[in-house]
């Protein structure tokens, strides 16, 4: 894939992302939040699974594939858990900082796993994004359920789990599989979804509408089975721990679509990490002209 492709396919991804939060912002005053997450995972894998079933591929897995999709599958739900859970039980400073950290944690794994370096410029733009989800983060660190330890560790759980699903898709290597291995993965991690949904969220509100029924379709469409299968993709292809350090932008284009969508003011602290995650991938930009396929896929 040429550079300029690639990069522009990152933007694409991580503003699906950005979209895909607001979306579920939007969604959680009709679906209890781990049905919806249940719901949208269980779609998005429906999806690829007729997307390989066009490609007249085999839609059953093959007996050695079966250990990645539950591995995966695994990570995926617990990521699923801490994005649709933590923000209602912690501070939205916290949970924006911890559930935003996957590109930390697939940086520090792909260095202890797959033993991969990221050049000075990557690291400053490591460094940068930090700083720049800690700016836009400032003012809801001190609000009053800031220390409330089950948000914490779903927040975390969000990013550590989206981090292993990165390492683990890159660790099995490449195969022509890894559209069937995406759509089963989605499709085992969404049963324990649904389950804890089903103990735990009975009598909690449930509106099915126009409205509804189209934020989960975008959710699930697009947020979940194009993201997942392209993303999966790219990790093959290339560093994964160069690649995460793009998903900084996605508090930024956040920040922008919920001005619009809910009329959120931005402030000078939001602003001024803006400026910085910008400045991350100003040298992410630079760099890339130097992104290479991995050396473990030569």
């Amino acid at each position: 894939m040429k550079k300029p492709v690639l990069f522009a396919t990152m933007l694409l991804l991580t503003l699906i992302y950005a979209f895909c939060f607001t979306a579920i912002k939007a969604g959680l005053p009709f679906l209890p939040p781990l049905l919806f997450g249940g719901l949208r995972a269980l779609l998005g894998g429906i999806v690829l699974l007729l997307v390989v079933g066009f490609l007249k591929q085999s839609l059953l897995p093959k007996n050695h594939e079966w250990k990645w999709i539950f591995w995966i599958g695994v990570t995926s739900t617990i990521t699923y858990v801490g994005m649709f859970l933590s923000p209602g039980r912690t501070g939205a400073g916290i949970a924006s900082i911890l559930g935003n950290l996957s590109p930390l944690f697939t940086v520090l794994l792909a260095a202890i796993v797959l033993h991969e370096k990221l050049s000075h410029r990557s690291l400053l733009a490591l460094l940068s994004g930090i700083l720049g989800i800690l700016f836009i983060s400032y003012p809801d660190l001190f609000g009053e359920n800031v220390f409330g330890i089950t948000g914490l560790f779903l927040a975390l759980a969000a990013s550590g789990g989206a981090a292993a699903s990165n390492i683990l898709v890159k660790y099995m290597g490449k195969t022509n599989a890894i559209i069937r291995i995406s759509a089963w993965q989605l499709i085992i991690g969404s049963f324990p979804l649904l389950a804890m949904s089903f103990f735990t969220e009975q009598g909690k509100p449930l509106v099915w509408n126009s409205t509804a029924f189209g934020i989960l379709l975008f959710l699930g469409v697009i947020g979940t089975a194009f993201t997942t299968a392209v993303w999966y993709l790219l990790i093959q292809y290339y560093k994964v721990g160069k690649l995460s350090l793009f998903l900084f932008l996605i508090p930024v284009f956040g920040l922008g679509i919920a001005g619009v969508v809910f009329r959120e003011p931005l402030h000078g602290n939001e602003l001024l990490g803006i400026g910085v995650i910008l400045f991350a991938t100003l040298l992410l930009v630079i760099d890339s002209l130097k992104i290479r396929p991995s050396p473990r896929d030569k």
